[in-house]
């Protein structure tokens, strides 16, 4: 199922809800939405990915380094909604540094 991207954007503070398969062209797409929410000054970015079926690995590195160079900037990336393949898919990739504790199902 091809991911569909849905946000919201107040300030500084953005929330991003993607549904679907986050595979190499979605990723494409995200990094792209990413980047725009960061040059319109959004540098907090909560992301609800509870409708997720499908992730890469190569979208998980990319959430990663953006989660890293927001973090070097003062805001940050988190995932505050989590489908439990989504979860699991970061437990497999050791990337669980994207999930809250509470949506570490494996702790």
């Amino acid at each position: 199922m091809r991911a569909t991207f849905q946000y919201t954007c107040d300030h500084r503070a953005a929330t991003v809800r993607i549904a679907g398969d986050l595979d190499l062209e979605s990723g494409d797409e995200l990094e792209d939405l990413l980047a725009s929410l960061r040059s319109i000054g959004c540098t907090h970015l909560e992301l609800d990915l509870s409708a997720i079926t499908f992730i890469d690995y190569a979208v998980l590195e990319l959430l990663r380094r953006q989660q890293r160079r927001l973090r070097m900037s003062g805001g940050d990336l988190r995932v505050v909604a989590a489908s439990r393949w989504f979860a699991q898919a970061c437990e497999y990739a050791e990337v669980d540094m994207l999930l809250s504790e509470s949506e570490r199902p494996w702790r």
